[in-house]
């Protein structure tokens, strides 16, 4: 699973480093344990596995992004709000109506974290 967790990172461009390994291999044992033990089963279904190296990916991120550690690859300030020339202004709607990149971040990330259990539902057996 960590390689599928790497290359999704990758597609959200996020270079794995191996200082990672440890906390993707903590997320993963995490989400699997929670996994196993929300749908009481033995083995994680193969329709959960995307949802489940989604839902590693955003947690992941959203954690990196909060510790200040995404890197060079994720700058979130905008050049400028507004720019003037002599007697012409123009104003960027960052914040006004657009989102700013890191609004838009944020947003990828909670749809990569919500509805987990709503998709583990199916593959759930009663506990004796």
């Amino acid at each position: 699973m960590t390689k599928e967790i790497t290359k999704r990172l990758a597609d959200f461009g996020y270079t794995v480093l191996p200082a990672d390994a440890h906390a993707i291999e903590f997320l993963i044992a995490k989400w699997s344990d929670y996994v196993l033990d929300f749908c009481n089963i033995t083995t994680i279904p193969e329709g959960a596995k995307t949802k489940l190296v989604d839902k590693i990916c955003g947690e992941f991120l959203y954690y990196k992004k909060n510790s200040g550690q995404l890197g060079e690859n994720f700058d979130f300030e905008a050049p400028a709000k507004i720019i003037k020339e002599g007697d012409t202004s123009i104003t960027m709607s960052y914040g006004e109506g657009g989102k700013t990149p890191e609004q838009r971040f944020d947003n990828m990330l909670t749809s990569l974290m919500q509805s987990f259990d709503k998709n583990l539902v199916k593959y759930r057996r009663m506990a004796w």
